[in-house]
């Protein structure tokens, strides 16, 4: 197990690896409106049938938070699986997150959703064993969803070109032993994009990017190839990439890339 600081809270890894099943249907559910955040909307006591609340998920202004399905929820065949974002005193519907869905009480997933002071952007990370599955940025403006952004695919198609620049002998050999390894993989490498907020989301972010071909330490450490960068992100959506620091991951510490030792 793997204990991740996360901006002072620590988000405690566990095993996933699950490839992700096909989207399930949607379900209709109230639209929210720029008066589900106001304070003189009715509240509501309870979550939907089906749905729970995520803890910490409550925006500070009150006004907002995130559903999960319950575990109960799951059981059956084809069951609706939805990350909502609704309002705490309507439970009308502002979006759904996009990217893997999980519900209540899942094995070996973490859930840690964080929040500007003012309440206009939401973080949406959800961790499984490797790293992070979900990196959603929510911004929102007027009560209304102004972007949904995935943070994973730039940070991971960058720091893929700077582990084939520094061997593409390594990563041809990486990516033709990790095929099958699952559809969180890519290219046969445990990618690990990681925001590091020190008590509120604020812009830019920053994250911490860690890569390895060999997560699960059993290649000899000649044969590994991986290592980090750090980068930000601004509200435009636009990443300013530090240099990659290249090494392999270190065995027996249960982290992508623990330690670095040099390597070719």
């Amino acid at each position: 197990m793997r204990a991740v600081v996360l901006g002072g809270v620590v988000a405690s890894l566990a095993a996933c690896g699950a490839t992700p099943s096909a989207p399930a249907p949607t379900t209709a559910v109230p639209a929210a409106s720029t008066a589900d955040a106001s304070p003189d909307a009715p509240a509501i006591t309870a979550p939907p049938a089906g749905y729970t609340i995520v803890p910490g998920s409550r925006s500070p202004d009150g006004a907002w938070q995130v559903l999960i399905p319950t575990l109960d929820s799951q059981e059956g065949d084809n069951p609706v699986c939805e990350t909502r974002v609704v309002s705490v005193r309507t439970g009308a519907l502002l979006t759904r997150l996009p990217g893997e869905c999980f519900f209540e009480h899942q094995s070996q997933i973490e859930l840690t959703p964080r929040w500007s002071s003012d309440s206009q952007v939401l973080v949406w990370l959800a961790d499984n064993k490797w790293g992070s599955a979900n990196v959603q940025i929510l911004q929102l403006a007027g009560g209304a969803v102004a972007s949904l952004y995935d943070a994973r695919p730039a940070a991971e198609d960058q720091v893929l070109a700077a582990v084939r620049a520094a061997s593409a002998r390594k990563y041809a050999a990486a990516r033709k032993r990790g095929e099958g390894n699952g559809a969180w993989f890519r290219d046969g490498f445990a990618i690990d994009v990681h925001p590091t907020i020190p008590d509120e989301v604020r812009w830019p972010i920053a994250f911490t990017i860690d890569i390895t071909s060999d997560n699960k330490c059993m290649w000899p450490a000649s044969d590994r190839q991986g290592g980090v960068m750090t980068a930000t992100l601004d509200a435009a959506h636009q990443w300013t990439f530090g240099p990659f620091v290249a090494g392999h991951a270190a065995c027996g510490t249960g982290g992508l890339v623990c330690a670095f030792s040099d390597c070719d």
